[in-house]
């Protein structure tokens, strides 16, 4: 999950509900934010994305489409970035990442 203010907590909640995903870290542009911790997961600094072993990256931001083009910059493949409504409703955001995570393992498996 990239971002750690209320969208990036909430896209946490939101895939705490869903079985199928895991949230690994928390990242975060903010130096003060890096190495510490939230909800048992380390916030990580942008640069260590491209090398950790995420299989997807979920922009929990209201600025998604400048955070998108930082993670393409760094290395990450644009197909390996969701970026959710996260002002949607919890409901609506989980179902929205629920879709859009079994689109990408079906994706994956053909």
């Amino acid at each position: 999950i990239f971002g750690t203010g209320a969208a990036g907590l909430k896209v946490w909640e939101a895939l705490a509900g869903i079985d199928t995903a895991d949230a690994i870290w928390f990242a975060d542009n903010n130096p003060k934010q890096q190495g510490s911790m939230i909800f048992g997961l380390n916030v990580i600094s942008p640069a260590d994305i491209a090398a950790s072993d995420a299989d997807l990256i979920v922009i929990g931001s209201m600025s998604r489409e400048p955070i998108r083009k930082q993670l393409i910059a760094l290395g990450v493949r644009p197909e390996a970035i969701l970026t959710p409504n996260a002002s949607a409703p919890l409901p609506e955001l989980r179902q929205d990442l629920a879709c859009t995570l079994m689109n990408a393992t079906l994706e994956r498996v053909s």
